[in-house]
Parts: structure tokens; C-alpha cells; sequence
């Protein structure tokens, strides 16, 4: 039964030495060779009578030396104990098996047999059969808000040209008292000019391969659809408030406070009306920024602009929000300005006016049949009149 272990047919030893259980049962020495040379049995002599109550010499016996391979006719079943666990040729399933148990039962040799038959496997090894999964989360701030373009006043865009033009008064008529009776009234000629309003078209494309459109999983084109809408929507609302300040005039106070009461005052002075919004970056390095606003405290060290209680007349930001008043003012945060835009602005919504295509943005697509691909694209007609300039107002701070 060569269940039981290991079966050794033939070794090649490096060294024979006598021992009294050897390696192999039938590697005993079996005959020792007398030194003398062998002599013809006789008759006994009378001489030889004499001798025999003496004590014979008995020559030195010498071992005859194994050789250097010994090979078994009929091997018996060992177990051989490894050093170190390694690869067992032959093992078939029934003995594995069997040397688990024995293994369990705390046999040394079984163990080594055992941890020498065990391979190891690991994600590496088995890198063909374990998948990578895509989840359909895409990773991407996509913020469609256009917070100026809101706050200001909106008009559909005409049906027709890359421009069109607002009459625009320079000269009013004026009207004064009467100095007699009979005598000319005053008379000033109504003068207009126009404000000319160019049409921009805001849009962006891709190509895509119809494998892409339709194996895709998230659907590309439906993200890259929205994507693209989200970036419409900031560089629109950019583009508008570009038109807003490109000629606002500049208000200048002492600190955050001051600064928003001059610009209101100047502000109304243009359209005789007070501003009805206010509008800051998040943060940079402006003089007014959303977290400076958070920052301004009274004399007791409480928020200025955003007290949990309504006991504070400067305003009231509510907490965890962008919402809320400053000076009686509308806030309005546009994370759109980006760094390059770090000035607070006062203004009425009626002074500048955003003008825009219908369902805008459109998305269009085509069709390339001999290369299967498509291009699909989002597009928009914008325009934006700066109708009262210097109603917009910069507001800086010098101490």
C-alpha cells in the first residue's frame, strides 16, 4: 500500500559509513572476509595435538567496503521528513487526504506533506479572473447656476441679426419756471443716440464613436450632454457679468461696511432708485469677499452681517447658506467670477440685461455613416446691454 508513504527505488550516498540500523533494510553488511588466505583441510599432526590448549592468534578481519550505489531489489515502504515545505511529485488525491487527517491528528511528517502540497494563489496569481467594477458615480462638481445672470434683469433675444440696437437718451428736455407771463417756457432739445448690443454664440463639441455611445455604461453621451450644459451656464454667467462691469464706476470706504454704504449711495444717484443686489466671490484676496463678510464682528465680538439673532441692522446671512442681506442688499455668491474677479459689486438689477436664445442651450448632433462616429454639440445666442454703467459699483476698501 503506498499510501502509507513514500517509496524510494535508488539514491545516489556521498558517504558509507557501518551503522547499526541503516537507511535501507537491505543495505546491512552481510559477510565479513577474513585477511588470510583460505588453506586445505588435513589430517591434525602430532604437533597440532600439542596446540590445541593454546590460544590461537585470530588475524584482523576487514570490513568489506559498500558501494558507492546501492540499489534496492525490493524496497519497503519509508517516510522521509523535508527540511522545508516543497513540491511532491506523485501525490494523488487519496494521499492528500489521508495526510490531512494525519496531519489534523498532529503527525509532524504528515504536516510537511501537507504544507508542501498546498500552492499558494492570490489575487495576483489569479489577475485574469478578477474584474474591475466602474461604478456609475462620475467624479465632477457640476454646477449649473448662473447667480449673476439671475439677479439681474432678462429679455429674450431677437428673432434675427448678430446685433441689435436700444435707443438711448442724451439730452433730455428740460422744463423750468416761467419767468412772465407771455415769455418763451424753457426749451432744451430731446437728444437720443443707440446702444448697440452684439450677439455672441457660446457652444462646445465633441466626436464620438457610436461603440462609446452605445456600450458605455454610465451612458457617455448623457454625461457628457450635462457636462457640457454646466459649462455653458458658468461661461454665460461670466460672460455677463464681464458686460456689467466693464464700465462700473468705483466706490471707496474705510472698511466692509462703509465701503457697501457708498456704493449704495452712488449707485442710486445714477438711477435715482436704491441697488437692489450685492455680489462677492466666495474667497480671494479682495477686500470683500463672502468669508470676510462671515468674519465682520461689532464691538462685542458678534457676527455683524450673520447674527443668529435678528438684533443686528447691517444684515443677516443665514448661517450654513450664501442666503441672505447685507445693507439691505440681496447677496448674491458667484463661485463663476473664479480668481480673476476678486472685487465686491453694488447694483441694481434693472442696469444690466441678459438677452438669450430660446431653449437654450440647444444640443445638435450628426451622424458620420463611414466612420461610425457622431458629433454632438450644445449651443447657445447670448447678449448682455450695460443699460446704466455706473449704477454697477467696484467697491474697495482703504483703511
Amino acid at each position: 500500500d503506498t499510501n502509507e508513504g513514500m517509496v524510494v527505488t535508488a539514491a545516489e550516498l556521498s558517504e558509507v559509513s557501518l551503522v547499526h540500523t541503516p537507511a535501507f533494510s537491505e543495505a546491512v553488511v552481510s559477510q565479513v572476509a577474513a585477511s588470510a588466505e583460505a588453506t586445505t583441510e588435513a589430517a591434525p599432526s602430532e604437533e597440532d595435538v600439542n596446540m590445541e590448549n593454546e590460544t590461537p592468534e585470530v588475524e584482523t578481519a576487514e570490513v568489506v567496503e559498500a558501494s558507492e550505489t546501492v540499489e534496492a531489489a525490493a524496497p519497503a515502504k519509508q517516510y522521509i521528513t523535508v527540511g522545508a515545505p516543497r513540491a511532491l511529485e506523485g501525490m494523488t488525491a487519496g494521499r492528500f487526504a489521508r495526510a490531512q487527517l494525519e496531519a489534523q491528528a498532529g503527525d509532524r511528517d504528515a504536516q510537511m506533506i501537507v504544507q508542501a502540497a498546498l500552492a499558494d494563489n492570490t489575487t495576483t496569481t489569479a489577475a485574469g479572473l478578477i474584474p474591475t467594477r466602474f461604478l456609475t458615480e462620475v467624479i465632477s462638481v457640476l454646477d449649473n447656476s448662473r447667480p449673476f445672470v439671475d439677479s439681474i434683469s432678462r429679455e429674450a433675444l431677437p428673432d434675427a441679426g448678430m446685433d441689435f440696437k436700444i435707443p438711448r437718451v442724451t439730452q433730455k428736455p428740460s422744463v423750468a419756471q416761467q419767468a412772465a407771463e407771455g415769455d418763451e417756457v424753457s426749451s432744451t432739445a430731446f437728444e437720443l443716440d443707440y446702444l448697440t448690443v452684439d450677439v455672441k454664440t457660446y457652444g462646445g463639441g465633441q466626436r464620438i464613436s457610436r461603440q462609446l455611445i452605445e456600450r458605455s455604461d454610465p451612458a457617455f453621451l448623457d454625461r457628457l450632454i450635462v457636462e457640457m450644459a454646466a459649462q455653458y451656464a458658468q461661461a454665460t454667467d461670466l460672460f455677463a457679468f464681464g458686460v456689467a462691469t466693464s464700465g462700473a464706476g468705483t466706490s471707496d470706504g474705510a472698511d466692509i461696511y462703509q465701503s457697501i454704504v457708498k456704493g449704495i449711495a452712488d449707485s442710486s444717484s445714477v438711477m435715482r432708485f436704491t441697488p437692489s443686489h450685492i455680489v462677492v466671490p466666495a474667497s480671494g484676496s479682495g477686500a470683500i469677499t463672502l468669508e470676510k463678510l462671515l468674519q465682520q464682528v461689532d464691538g462685542s465680538d458678534r457676527p455683524l452681517f450673520a447674527a443668529a439673532q435678528p438684533q443686528n441692522a447691517a444684515g443677516n446671512i443665514t448661517q450654513g447658506s450664501t442666503n441672505g442681506t447685507v445693507a439691505g442688499l440681496q447677496l448674491v455668491v458667484d463661485h463663476n467670477l473664479g480668481t480673476g474677479n476678486t472685487a465686491a459689486r453694488v447694483y441694481p438689477s434693472a442696469a444690466v440685461t441678459f438677452y438669450e436664445s430660446a431653449g437654450a442651450p440647444v444640443q445638435v448632433s450628426v451622424q458620420d455613416v463611414s466612420t461610425l462616429e457622431v458629433e454632438v454639440a450644445v449651443y447657445g445666442y447670448v447678449a448682455a446691454a450695460a443699460k446704466y454703467p455706473t449704477a454697477v459699483r467696484t467697491l474697495t476698501v482703504t483703511p
